[in-house]
């Protein structure tokens, strides 16, 4: 066959034919042959040919044909390839030598950037024509390839010198005189071992920054040299004062009569204040200076009250239940209140404070049994309120304050939570009041997760006083 141009090398595929025996609604079938485009495939089910709408083609080589709608069972689906496929002959790797090229064939555009290396260079084929303007670096040149025949005449100045290259070897005798030192330039260093003596050494030149620490000793300091002004503040301590030289009338500073010397928290001196006739010197503890005060038979202060789960009583609304736990025969049974965890209850006790309570806060400590052994915490809450002589008690009680602790896991233990913050009394309290209090688990708060009943042993009750006795 006659063609124009140079004949192809390889012809398209030939027509070839897939055949297939349908599954019940098979959509998808995989083709032995490459398809270019649905041109290229005629097909045709149980004879009839299919218009390019009921299918496609894709995947790779376009070999996956998928119908629109599934294909009955047993139906003979049969796909002819006719399409002509011509192909491009590309040589094979390497298989161009230097006989296939024409002479002066290749110029710059066929080379890669970087291909021509050293090995692909003839001898003697670069000269100065081929070098670019400023090409040859520090790195094209080999260790002392340049001599004295490659420096011009006073070509070489301060800036072609490398730090500390010009050292003695390179200087003539007698050559630097004082116009080459930079000023300030001679520093200890390059003064020899004793070589500056007084001659050197302007009049009041010697300040303190010269001395060396620790330099002057007692040879250099003149009888009575040193008085007041000379002393850092504080640098005459115990070591630098001689036994026997410091006396009171001398010595320390006056004070008032009835006064007391004394050191404080940072171990100054303080005086202690003068107090009144038959007080006594009470300590107030590391750290706070002494005080005088009047005598006590008894200790004012912080006191105690202990209130058993029996001395109080569950509200009448949403109260506390009174229950006896038995441990063992003839062991401590616990008499205790029992509070749910699903409710807020409450039990109720009163108080009359002695007449020395100083009418301020107090505050209180829950003494418990866990009635499961759930680990939780459990949230304690106290308030009050005082009521005077003659006063309605229907009053409501003040802001309470809470007291948390997590049950310890193990029923009919006794455990103590800590101390609450500073509980204020309703109703300002006055001497002779009664003050009525009401003690509750905050089973409602989100805080409280104690699953099972905690039963209330008692609590104790702190207040101060501020008197002796109650006279």
């Amino acid at each position: 066959m006659a063609y124009i141009g140079q004949e192809p090398a390889l012809v398209g595929q030939v027509t070839t034919e897939d055949t297939f025996t349908a599954t019940a609604s098979q959509t998808v079938f995989t083709l032995t042959a490459d398809v270019g485009r649905k041109s290229d495939i005629i097909i045709s089910i149980n004879g009839v040919v299919q218009a390019g709408t009921a299918y496609g083609v894709s995947g790779t080589g376009g070999r996956t044909l998928t119908f629109t709608s599934g294909v009955t069972l047993n139906d003979v689906v049969r796909v002819v390839h006719i399409g002509y496929k011509p192909t491009t002959y590309i040589p094979g790797a390497d298989s161009v030598d230097g006989s296939h090229i024409q002479d002066n064939a290749i110029d710059s555009e066929h080379y890669t950037d970087g291909s021509i290396d050293a090995a692909h260079l003839a001898a003697n084929s670069v000269d100065s024509d081929s070098y670019v303007d400023g090409s040859i670096d520090l790195a094209h040149l080999s260790a002392d390839c340049v001599d004295g025949t490659k420096v011009a005449d006073n070509a070489v100045d301060s800036e072609h010198y490398t730090d500390g290259s010009i050292d003695l070897a390179h200087m003539s005798v007698n050559s630097i005189d004082s116009d080459q030192y930079v000023d300030g330039s001679i520093d200890l260093a390059h003064l020899a071992a004793d070589s500056v003596d007084g001659t050197k050494i302007a009049d009041n030149a010697i300040d303190s920054e010269h001395y060396t620490d620790g330099s002057i000793d007692n040879a250099h300091i003149a009888d009575d040299a040193i008085d007041s002004e000379h002393y850092a503040d504080g640098s005459i301590d115990e070591a630098h004062i001689a036994a026997d030289a410091v006396n009171f009338a001398t010595h320390l500073k006056a004070g008032t009569d009835g006064e007391l010397i004394t050191w404080d928290a940072s171990g100054d001196p303080a005086a202690v204040a003068v107090g009144t006739s038959g007080h006594v010197l009470t300590s107030g503890g590391a750290g706070v200076a002494p005080t005088f005060q009047a005598s006590h038979s008894a200790t004012a202060g912080k006191h105690t009250i202990w209130v058993p789960a029996l001395a109080m009583f569950g509200s009448d609304t949403n109260g506390a239940e009174l229950e006896t736990v038995e441990t063992t025969a003839t062991r401590p049974d616990l008499k205790v209140l029992d509070f749910d965890p699903g409710t807020r209850e409450h039990a109720q006790f009163s108080v009359a404070f002695p007449k020395s309570w100083n009418l301020g806060t107090v505050t209180f400590k829950p003494f418990w049994s866990p009635g499961n052994t759930n680990t939780s915490n459990c949230i304690w809450a106290l308030q009050g309120v005082a009521v005077s002589d003659n006063d309605t008690a229907d009053v409501a009680y003040g802001t309470a304050q809470t007291s948390t602790d997590a049950g310890i896991g193990t029923i009919e233990d006794v455990q103590v939570g800590p101390e609450s913050a500073a509980i204020t009394i309703g109703g300002s309290p006055a001497d002779a009041d009664l003050c009525f209090f009401q003690v509750y688990r905050d089973a409602a708060s989100g805080s409280d997760g104690f699953t099972g009943d905690a039963r209330l042993l008692g609590i104790k009750l702190f207040f101060t006083t501020d008197a002796e006795n109650d006279a």
